[in-house]
C-alpha cells in the first residue's frame, strides 16, 4: 500500500490503524471529507509518508499527534498554515 484514499463519509479513524506502515507515501481525503481529528495517532511512524491531500475537504485541523514522527512528510495540500 503506497497511497491511501479516505472516503468522504469516514469521520473517525481508530488509533494506530496505519501506524508503522512504512510503505505509505501519500494520503488523500476525498472531496467534502467529514473527518474529525481528535488526538488520534492514526499515521504515527509512517516513515515514508511524503504528502497529505485535504484539498476540497471540510477538514480544518489535525491533532499534532496524527502524523507524529512522519519525518519525510513535506507537503500538506489544502491547508493554509501549520501551527505547532
Amino acid at each position: 500500500i503506497t497511497h491511501i484514499i479516505i472516503p468522504w463519509f469516514i469521520k473517525k479513524i481508530k488509533r494506530n490503524v496505519f501506524t508503522n506502515i512504512d510503505t505509505i507515501e501519500s494520503v488523500e481525503f476525498e472531496e467534502n471529507s467529514n473527518y474529525e481529528s481528535d488526538y488520534c495517532i492514526s499515521f504515527e511512524e509512517c516513515t515514508n509518508l511524503k504528502m497529505v491531500n485535504i484539498k476540497n475537504s471540510k477538514i480544518s485541523k489535525f491533532s499534532y499527534l496524527t502524523f507524529a514522527n512522519c519525518y519525510n512528510l513535506k507537503e500538506i495540500i489544502g491547508i493554509e498554515r501549520v501551527v505547532k
